[in-house]
C-alpha cells in the first residue's frame, strides 16, 4: 500500500472495489481522515480550474457516436461535461444523505435539476441519477463548490468511530466512514480526468478553455 495517498492509481482502484477484488474501507483505513479530504478539495478544485472557463458548447461535448439525449445505457462515459459536473454534485449528495441515515442526522435535500432539462444515467444505480445539461460554466462550478464545502463541514463534525460500519452496501460491502470518503474521493478522481480527457479530444470545441 502507498503510503501516501497521493500515490494511488484512483481510478484503478476503483474499478477494483466495484469489481469486489479489494474492500473500500479495509483500504480507507490506511489513510487519515484528514488526507481523505484534502484529496477530495483538491480534485474539486481541478474539476472548477478545467470547468470554469468553457462555452456553453464546450460544456456541451460528449464523445463522438454518443446518444444525444436521454443516456439509455446508464454509461457515464457517455455523459457530456455539464453532465459529468451536475452528476458528481448529486452523487455527493446522494454520499451524505447515506452517512447522515445512517447515523440518525438530518439528512440533505437532494439537488434537484430544472424542470425543463432532460435528466441522463441510470435508475436507481449506486450513486444516483446523472446529470444534466444547460447550466453555464460559473453555475456549474458554484454549485460543485457549493456542495463540495457543504459536504466536508458536515463531515468534520462527525465523532462517530471511523471503525464503524455504517451499512452494507451491494457493490462495496460494508462502508465506514471513510470507506465513504475515499470513495468520493475516487469519484472526484475519476471524473476530472475524465473531463479533461475530454477537452483533449481533437473535434472538441475551441474558444474559452
Amino acid at each position: 500500500m502507498p503510503e501516501s495517498i497521493r500515490e494511488l492509481d484512483l481510478p484503478e482502484l476503483g474499478r477494483l472495489f466495484f469489481a469486489r477484488e479489494k474492500n473500500v474501507s479495509a483500504v480507507a483505513e490506511a489513510y487519515p481522515r484528514a488526507a481523505i479530504l484534502d484529496l477530495i478539495s483538491e480534485r474539486a478544485a481541478g474539476i472548477a480550474s478545467v470547468v470554469r472557463h468553457m462555452s456553453s458548447e464546450q460544456l456541451a461535448y460528449r464523445l463522438p457516436g454518443m446518444p444525444e439525449g436521454w443516456d439509455a445505457s446508464g454509461d457515464e462515459e457517455e455523459f457530456n461535461i455539464s453532465e459529468i459536473v451536475t452528476h458528481i454534485a448529486t452523487g455527493t449528495t446522494f454520499y451524505w444523505f447515506s452517512i447522515a441515515r445512517a447515523l440518525g442526522h438530518p439528512r440533505p435535500r437532494f439537488i434537484r435539476p430544472p424542470r425543463e432539462v432532460a435528466v441522463t444515467g441510470r435508475q436507481g444505480s449506486v450513486l444516483g441519477r446523472g446529470g444534466w445539461s444547460g447550466m453555464p460554466a460559473e453555475e456549474l462550478v458554484e454549485l460543485l463548490r457549493s456542495t463540495t464545502d457543504d459536504f466536508l463541514a458536515y463531515v468534520s463534525t462527525l465523532t462517530v468511530n471511523e471503525d464503524q460500519a455504517l451499512g452494507t452496501y451491494e457493490a462495496y460491502g460494508d462502508l465506514t466512514v471513510k470507506g465513504w470518503l475515499l470513495l468520493l474521493a475516487v469519484h472526484y478522481d475519476m471524473h476530472l480526468q475524465q473531463i479533461e480527457h475530454l477537452s483533449r479530444q481533437p473535434d472538441f470545441p475551441r474558444g474559452n478553455s
